[in-house]
């Protein structure tokens, strides 16, 4: 009988011991699947974070070029700033980057490109949403009343996508309604704008002014402004003759890993 009790007790212990032992496995397997995940939170808070200081040198970067004398260091400069923020799939509007290219493409005289007033209808009044229902939005109005001066304007790009708006102190405003959380892309014009508008594509603002030169026959002449940064920025390229040099890239830049603004330019 004693041995009956003996067998009954190590069974039981045997079977104690089978169902700790796969407690166990099961503990041990939970516990590599929860470092595996905060592994992979890691990996994923430690890209975002790099992602932001890219963005964030982007955004430096461009204000800097807008400070340089040397026309072909600014350009080079926006540009590199446009890079970064292109790899890190920044936000494809950037204002500081917009304002960098637009900058350097204007001190090469690209811009702004000016259309003959023959061209004058491509500027379509009749498709755009003059309407102001829109800025009932308690957000939206939040955001016009950043303007610096009284808005004259506004009108709706043809994808409704977009909204400008023109001020008494002839800057044009580009607010994504996407995304209203984004500065505006910003347009100003030394001479009085009349009239404004988008292309069919969306990819440009036509500024209608008032001809300042008397001795010209046009009355009025359109600037033509780019919407699209990776256009802007292929553009550039196509003006400037070099790239940055490696002390100009340690100085400006500050990253260890050196590349070439411009793939197809040569180093100074």
């Amino acid at each position: 009988m004693t041995k009956n009790i003996c067998l009954v007790f190590l069974k039981l212990f045997l079977s104690f011991s089978a169902v700790h032992a796969q407690l166990n496995a099961e503990d041990a397997q939970k516990l590599k699947k929860e470092a595996k995940e905060n592994e992979e939170m890691a990996k994923i808070a430690r890209r975002e974070a790099e992602r932001y200081r890219y963005l964030m040198a982007a955004d430096e970067i461009a204000n800097r070029s807008t400070e340089v004398n040397d026309k072909e260091l600014a350009g080079l400069l926006a540009l590199q700033a446009y890079n970064f923020s292109f790899k890190q799939k920044g936000y494809s509007r950037r204002s500081t980057i917009h304002n960098a290219l637009l900058s350097a493409l204007k001190r090469y005289g690209y811009l702004p490109r000016n259309m003959d007033e023959a061209n004058k209808s491509t500027i379509d009044d009749k498709k755009k949403k003059m309407t102001i229902a829109d800025a009932k939005n308690e957000h939206l109005r939040w955001i016009l009343s950043l303007q610096p001066s009284p808005i004259e304007q506004i009108k709706f790009s043809p994808s409704g996508k977009l909204l400008a708006t023109l001020s008494r102190d002839n800057s044009i405003r580009i607010w994504n309604l996407e995304i209203m959380s984004q500065q505006p892309l910003t347009f100003l014009e030394k001479d009085s704008i009349v009239n404004f508008g988008f292309t069919s594509d969306n990819s440009q603002i036509l500024c209608e002014l008032i001809n300042p030169e008397k001795r010209t026959n046009v009355k009025n002449f359109i600037h033509v402004y780019p919407l699209d940064i990776s256009i802007m920025a292929n553009e550039l390229c196509k003006l400037l003759t070099r790239n940055l040099t490696k002390d100009e890239w340690d100085y400006f830049i500050g990253d260890s890993n050196y590349q070439q603004t411009c793939p197809d330019l040569p180093r100074k």
